[in-house]
């Protein structure tokens, strides 16, 4: 939400919101709209490379060249002696297929403007016995091991994509967010908006 407003409001951006349920995008959509951010909500499995090409062509022909794609793909959290095949690779299809799929769908278009690929990482993917921890204590093993190859997917587009203009940057967050489901005590000082 935050980032959305950031580029939305503050940088002058159309936005194109994809969320797996309609019912999570037509606040989000009405909200940036009646702040005057042209906002549109595309239903979309994250999970599924070929939906997401398809939402970002219907984007592109509401909207425009895409400059800027912002991914906060999640996925489903799983303690790690839980985890089926299924889990682990449902993750990873968000945080690592249709994010390099995507990227690369709008390669011609972020090269021309001179755009930027920005990925909000999870402390859980980094490679220490604390986060190793964390991601046990809060039953998210799945989620560390797709953040911690959407780090290394992050880093290498990063590289590879530079020398043509465009940037790839990541933002990790290594640390609960008031307000979600991760902050259940409501203890972080964490907000959103910061």
């Amino acid at each position: 939400h935050a980032v959305a407003l950031k580029f939305g409001k503050e940088r002058g951006h159309s936005l194109a919101l994809l969320c797996r349920t309609q019912s999570k995008l037509d606040p989000a959509v009405k909200e940036f709209n009646d702040l005057g951010v042209k906002t549109i909500g595309l239903p979309t499995d994250l999970s599924d490379t070929q939906a997401v090409l398809a939402s970002l062509e219907e984007a592109k022909k509401q909207l425009g060249d895409v400059a800027l794609l912002f991914w906060n793909g999640g996925g489903i959290p799983k303690p790690l002696l839980e985890m089926t095949s299924e889990d682990i690779h449902y993750n990873l299809r968000i945080s690592v297929d249709s994010l390099l799929f995507a990227t690369k769908h709008l390669l011609p278009e972020l090269e021309r403007l001179k755009g930027a690929v920005l990925v909000t990482g999870g402390g859980m993917g980094d490679d220490s016995e604390a986060m190793a921890q964390f991601a046990l204590q809060y039953g998210a093993a799945t989620f560390a091991l797709n953040k911690a190859s959407e780090h290394k997917l992050v880093q290498m587009l990063h590289v590879a994509l530079k020398p043509r203009g465009v940037f790839v940057g990541e933002v990790t967050v290594r640390n609960m967010v008031a307000g979600t489901d991760w902050d259940p005590e409501g203890t972080s000082s964490l907000t959103p908006g910061m």
